[in-house]
């Protein structure tokens, strides 16, 4: 919000002194990845259970008012849903994972800019940072 990173599922008086930092590493040549650290991470076994994170984080985000939304995010909400599965072959001794990762994304302030006032910057850096998000 406001240029912040903010974990949302940490509550507003108990976010990290200094701020959430952004991190690249370089997984192999040529090829990064971002990372947010600290940022809460929580391990699910439910549906359940992932409806009440996304709850949490939900009840955290700031939202206001604009010209064509009562309840409009000010701020860009990224929850990510990484599914692991595990199997197991007794007989061969042998275990292989395999991991999915699932982003739903809400771009603040994204809603008809056609029919606000908004720039077309506005719309520029929207696109930029969708892809960021779909490259980190």
């Amino acid at each position: 919000y406001i240029d912040d990173l903010v974990d949302l599922l940490v509550a507003k008086d108990k976010q990290p002194k200094g701020g959430i930092k952004t991190y690249y590493r370089e997984v192999k040549r040529g090829v990064k990845v971002t990372e947010i650290i600290p940022l809460t991470r929580v391990q699910v076994k439910s549906v359940e259970e992932m409806e009440h994170f996304l709850a949490i984080g939900q009840g955290n985000q700031t939202i206001g008012e604009t010209g064509l939304n009562a309840v409009s995010s000010r701020a860009h909400t990224i929850f990510e849903l990484r599914i692991t599965k595990t199997v197991i072959d007794k007989k061969a001794g042998k275990k292989e994972t395999c991991y999915n990762t699932v982003r739903l994304v809400d771009l603040a302030g994204s809603e008809r800019l056609e029919k606000t006032r908004e720039s077309k910057a506005f719309n520029k850096q929207r696109e930029i940072e969708g892809k960021a998000i779909n490259n980190s």
